[in-house]
């Protein structure tokens, strides 16, 4: 049932939302694993990551508000919105960097690898598109 109910969420969503989501998820894994073989504080490690990730898919879905948005204002105040709010995001990178150096649990590094989740999901996009989501959302779901 919850399955179903994350499938249809899912269906329903922006299909270029939709690939990072799943781009972010598979960089999530993957680098938990090799972290998990590289990394002496495997915690501090994991929970980094995961908390760079966490604020990296509100990054994407910010990123996607503001582009919707922007692309129904006039062209002079769309570029003033999207500057501003890019800028925002990456005050937003910075404070999650922040909060990495000073939170005693979480590794900065990790923090860092997961808000580098964002490039990599982004470069991963068409392959995911065409290898994963497109096989598994098809028309009739």
């Amino acid at each position: 049932m919850v399955l179903k109910t994350m499938k249809r969420k899912l269906w329903e969503m922006n299909s270029a939302l939709r690939d990072l989501y799943v781009g972010l998820t598979i960089y999530f894994v993957l680098a938990s694993l090799v972290g998990v073989f590289v990394v002496e504080d495997k915690a501090g490690f994991l929970t980094g990551l995961l908390f760079g990730v966490l604020v990296s898919f509100g990054l994407v879905y910010h990123m996607y508000r503001t582009l919707d948005r922007g692309l129904d204002m006039e062209t002079k105040d769309a570029e003033k919105y999207i500057l501003s709010q890019s800028s925002f995001r990456l005050f937003m990178m910075l404070v999650a960097a922040y909060i990495g150096l000073f939170v005693e649990f979480l590794s900065f590094p990790g923090v860092v690898l997961g808000l580098f989740g964002i490039k990599v999901s982004a470069l991963m996009q068409p392959l995911v598109s065409i290898n994963i989501t497109n096989k598994i959302f098809r028309e009739g779901g």
